[in-house]
């Protein structure tokens, strides 16, 4: 067994950048190799590295030839959302390690694909999902897990991130050498669910999805579009409004899900109206219910009847293990990381990488994770163009879900019921 992961690292925007610098910050990650298309995004790249003392690092002039390098052992691909797939299966097919950063999908073809070669090349692939290894995602799941809530009947999850002006500087940029346009692009051409598995990567976790159960069906709702004109107005004028293009993506898409088990599900995604960042999650139980994003929980026979209790309430018993070992060892200390912040997730998730890669543990978010979640974006772009009918939801395990035995892995990094 190696003692040290030796990474490459593909696609140095801000996102990539970020998980490269915490790769060099921990132990037993070292990145070797370095590659991205524009050349200011290198340039900064490097910088970071020297800073943090990680000096001897290779800049590779393709991602294949970092792909056909024996002195690299996995790759984090953190590159544009259309790469994602063709960059994953090359680097599997050459037998490296995969480290996939989240996104939609283009197509379900794509995502077939994705599935195959990895079964073919008995590859490795890591989905990067990191609200997965929340803190309080992952309370839900040790209360799940542990019978609090009773068995789940509903759950509900989305995405609530006011960006308008990073998609508005994306449209500014379009023409540019700037790195990033990816949101804007996807705006003016599809109306879909842009960003999935940040709320059904814990709810999928929660079910079961692709271990005794699966998602069979799903249907989307799509709002109008008038967000980021309404902040291009607020910003800029009445003028720079009139100008910006005509957009297919709604400000709000819902989708429900139908399980094989019966179980429903609610996402919501909504990145240009006004309001607080949230993952919005809820499981509702036979017994009771957590609300994250109230911070709530309700367990009947424990709380006052139609009260609320506080989630923390519950935080010290039912701690999750990832959180016992990260708090233990002082990492928000070490790692000088802010309380609060989604820093110590994604430290979890890069070690969970990092880790199972080593020791050849199953990863806890497979490659059959990441095609059911990102299949998301496209099956609502589907439903949306069909007047939002239902649609079915493919599996992409062919079968294998109502069978897979549990996970070989550490007990920190199972981020499931």
């Amino acid at each position: 067994m190696k003692r040290i992961l030796r990474v490459g690292c593909i696609g140095l925007g801000s996102r990539g950048r970020g998980l490269m610098k915490k790769l060099i910050q921990m132990q037993p990650s070292k990145v070797v190799g370095l590659f991205d298309l524009k050349q200011p995004c290198i340039d900064q790249a490097l910088e970071d590295c020297k800073a943090l003392g990680e000096t001897r690092v290779k800049v590779y002039p393709s991602a294949q030839a970092m792909f056909d390098d024996k002195n690299v052992d996995a790759v984090v691909i953190a590159t544009s959302w259309a790469a994602h797939i063709p960059l994953a299966t090359a680097a599997m097919k050459a037998g490296k390690a995969v480290g996939l950063e989240v996104g939609p999908a283009m197509s379900i073809e794509d995502l077939f694909t994705l599935v195959d070669v990895c079964e073919k090349t008995n590859g490795r692939l890591m989905f990067l999902e990191n609200a997965c290894f929340g803190r309080d995602e992952l309370l839900a799941i040790n209360l799940i897990k542990e019978g609090v809530l009773g068995e789940i009947v509903h759950a509900v999850g989305g995405y609530q991130h006011e960006v308008a002006d990073l998609v508005y500087k994306e449209f500014k940029n379009m023409n540019t050498e700037n790195a990033g346009n990816e949101r804007i692009l996807n705006r003016i051409n599809r109306n879909m669910e842009p960003y999935p598995t940040h709320g059904i990567g814990p709810v999928a976790k929660a079910l079961g999805i692709n271990r005794g159960n699966r998602f069979i069906s799903l249907n989307s709702v799509s709002s109008k579009a008038v967000g980021l004109k309404a902040y291009i107005e607020r910003t800029d004028g009445k003028e720079a409004a009139y100008d910006f293009p005509r957009l297919a993506q709604g400000d709000v898409i819902t989708t429900m899900l139908k399980c094989a088990r019966g179980e429903t599900v609610v996402l919501t995604w909504n990145t240009v109206l006004p309001a607080p960042a949230s993952r919005l999650l809820k499981f509702h139980g036979t017994n009771g219910m957590i609300n994250l994003e109230k911070g709530s929980i309700y367990v009947n026979g424990v709380n006052e009847k139609g009260k609320w209790a506080n989630k923390d309430d519950y935080k010290d018993k039912y701690k999750h293990p990832a959180f016992k070992w990260f708090d233990r060892n002082k990492y928000q200390e070490k790692l000088g990381l802010k309380p609060g912040s989604h820093a110590d997730m994604d430290f979890i998730t890069l070690f969970a990488f990092v880790d199972c890669t080593l020791k050849e543990y199953d990863y806890p978010i497979d490659v059959y994770d990441a095609a059911t979640w990102m299949a998301i974006s496209v099956l609502a772009e589907q439903s949306l163009a069909l007047g939002s009918a239902p649609v079915f939801f493919p599996d992409f395990t062919n079968g294998k879900w109502m069978r897979r035995g549990e996970l070989k892995i550490d007990e920190r990094w199972d981020c499931g019921v």
